[in-house]
């Protein structure tokens, strides 16, 4: 049987994501997301996607309000698959210098802010905005070398130095984690619904892999 008949994907409505963009998407190369709207959902699926748009304390507020907090703790501690994307990346990290709120601190990585060049030569433009180019960090099946995404943020995901980074990207001198990887858990800070071709290639990619 088709993988993509059987397969259940999620996408966790919290509030704060691009949930018909990424619905579009993956519908669009053959997949059947459903909205998941009850916390009791959450591990009902074989993938889940946690988007993300907006302030880091509102998207922090909304999960532990929701009551999708504890479900979601729950798939991260069996190790069940989630893409977080964008500030849904972000929430899954300790903390964000936009917030005092705890992260979901599924990774050990901090999220932190653009800040001016070393050089001090210019600040630069926040934020981040347009396309770039993600370069993997070591082999893996998701990114290609010429590989580019759509990306929209002012915080990043600082883990470079840790065994999470997964793939990372240069804004204005400043190399970043554009994505991340623990296990079944897998954070990308671009949009993979706004990059097209490199988007859906993406998404495929990660399916074919769980």
């Amino acid at each position: 049987m088709d993988k993509k008949s059987i397969m259940k994907i999620g996408i966790v409505n919290y509030g704060c994501g691009n949930i018909a963009s990424i619905s579009n998407i993956i519908k669009y190369i053959g997949y059947k997301p459903e909205i998941i709207n009850r916390s009791e959902d959450v591990l009902l699926f074989d993938s889940i996607i946690l988007p993300g748009v907006g302030h880091f304390k509102n998207g922090m507020s909304n999960i532990n309000f929701s009551g999708m907090r504890n479900a979601l703790d729950k798939r991260a501690e069996l190790d069940k698959p989630i893409l977080g994307i964008c500030l849904g990346m972000q929430l899954m990290t300790q903390s964000s210098e936009e917030s005092d709120e705890t992260g979901l601190c599924w990774f050990d990585s901090k999220t932190i802010k653009f800040t001016e060049l070393e050089n001090n030569k210019n600040k630069i433009l926040v934020p981040h905005m347009g396309w770039n180019y993600v370069k993997e960090v070591e082999e893996n099946v998701f990114f290609e070398e010429e590989d580019r995404f759509y990306f929209v943020h002012s915080f990043y995901v600082d883990a470079l130095k840790s065994q999470e980074a997964l793939a990372t990207t240069i804004y204005e001198e400043i190399n970043f984690s554009s994505a991340i990887k623990k296990g079944n858990l897998v954070g990308v800070q671009f949009h993979p619904e706004k990059s097209h071709q490199f988007g859906m290639t993406f998404f495929r990619k990660y399916f074919n892999k769980i």
